[in-house]
């Protein structure tokens, strides 16, 4: 029975690079469809994946080839060398001494002389396998070094130029001031410097028509944020911020701010420093009441009671929510958490006007009651005297022990609950206003 047979090419930007033509994907076809016809097979379908590393799991055509096999639409897969279809030898694992045979698909690689059909040959796709990864590790530690020292150096090694700025003509890894961008960015520092907010800074940038840097014709806070805290604009190349922890791993994780690269002095900057650094203090621990902008009262001083981190605004369903982003999902509305504010000050200032009468009474009893141990020490005063004019004292006193504002005080420094979503919700704000703001995470 003659097998349908299914061809499949891959060539990477790496490899067309170092290998030049002969990899090519019309040489692999040519060679694939050849090879086919000599075997008598019959080529149903081609698939190509071309700019697609090896170890990248998510080939589109690679992903439709495995969907075509699963469903029994193929029974042979044919490759110029293993390393075409994956360099990864957990997808050899799992595909062709896995998969392929329970599903009765043949995997075939030419030039490897590879063949799942042949008894024995187990080993040898297992150590083929395993020299392809090793040469996607070296490739990519080559790789990273090579990115580490354009970094370390000062080259600017993104796809595309903060907005701004443009990429020299002629020098790689340099960038220089675009005319268009530049007033724009210059403008928005100011506008902050006088305390404007991220939103109404983008409101106005976007009545203006001013493109965004995306192309689009809306700004957004987001946007107007990272220009506002980006280095660039002093003339520092900032990079390094995120990394892969390996080639395998699509995800970006975050880089410590103390292990980013710095090499200042490598552009023109468009904003002064004295600027920027107003700035960076008018935005530092910053919460906004609404569009227009305004500070609100709270900013840096509501914080998360369950692990500390400054609470974030956000609007939902017609009211403001100050949430936390850590695990417990801790949020409020900003209403409530404002009345209860304004209970808990009304409460504290009559407590405190209260504790003062009280504080002043206390002083005077301790005067009293120190001139009349005096008096006893002196002989002045008789012992059976002393302890009735003492117990009398103790009568005047207040019934509390502590001073009223004091306890006022110390309740005003304990968390205050606030049923949220069928649970208690932690909110801890600090309400001495003297205190230093947090700066937002």
């Amino acid at each position: 029975m003659t097998p349908n047979c299914a061809i499949y090419c891959r060539l990477s930007r790496e490899d067309r690079e170092k290998t030049g033509e002969s990899e090519s994907i019309h040489n692999q076809r040519e060679l694939l469809r050849a090879y086919a016809a000599h075997q008598g097979w019959r080529v149903v379908r081609e698939y190509v994946d071309e700019d697609y590393s090896g170890a990248d799991s998510q080939r589109p055509a690679f992903l439709q080839m495995i969907e075509d096999a699963r469903l029994g639409r193929v029974d042979l897969i044919l490759c110029k060398s293993q390393s075409r279809f994956t360099r990864d030898l957990e997808l050899v694992e799992r595909y062709l001494h896995g998969l392929f045979p329970r599903w009765g698909v043949r995997f075939v690689a030419v030039a490897d002389q590879v063949d799942t059909a042949r008894q024995g040959g187990r080993k040898a796709r297992q150590i083929s396998g395993l020299v392809n990864q090793w040469y996607l590790e070296d490739l990519s530690d080559s790789i990273r070094a090579v990115l580490a020292h354009k970094q370390a150096s000062g080259q600017f090694i993104g796809s595309t130029a903060p907005y701004g700025y443009e990429k020299c003509p002629g020098q790689k890894g340099r960038l220089q001031v675009c005319r268009q961008q530049a007033p724009v960015v210059l403008q928005m520092y100011r506008w902050a410097a006088e305390g404007w907010g991220k939103a109404k800074i983008a409101v106005a940038l976007t009545r203006r028509g001013i493109p965004a840097p995306a192309g689009g014709p809306v700004w957004n806070e987001a946007t107007v944020g990272r220009i506002l805290h980006s280095e660039v604009y002093l003339g520092a190349v900032v990079q390094g911020k995120r990394r892969r922890a390996s080639y395998k791993e699509k995800k970006l994780l975050s880089v410590p701010r103390e292990q980013w690269q710095r090499v200042p002095g490598r552009h023109p900057a468009i904003v002064p420093q004295e600027l920027f650094d107003q700035v960076q203090q008018q935005m530092r621990g910053r919460t906004r009441s609404g569009g227009a902008g305004k500070r609100h009262p709270l900013a840096g001083k509501a914080v998360c009671g369950l692990c500390g981190a400054p609470l974030t605004k956000r609007r939902s369903g017609g009211h403001d929510y100050l949430f936390c982003r850590c695990r417990k999902g801790v949020s409020v509305r900003l209403d409530r958490l404002e009345e209860e504010l304004r209970c808990r000050l009304a409460a504290y200032g009559r407590q405190t006007a209260a504790g003062s009468r009280e504080e002043a009474l206390r002083q005077k009893q301790r005067q009293a009651l120190s001139c009349w141990k005096r008096q006893l020490r002196q002989g002045l005063l008789q012992e059976e005297e002393y302890r009735r004019l003492a117990g009398r004292l103790e009568r005047m006193s207040p019934p509390a022990g502590p001073a009223a504002g004091q306890e006022a005080w110390a309740q005003l420094r304990r968390l205050a609950l606030f049923p949220y979503g069928g649970g208690e919700q932690r909110v801890a704000v600090w309400w001495d206003f003297s205190r230093p703001e947090r700066q937002n995470a």
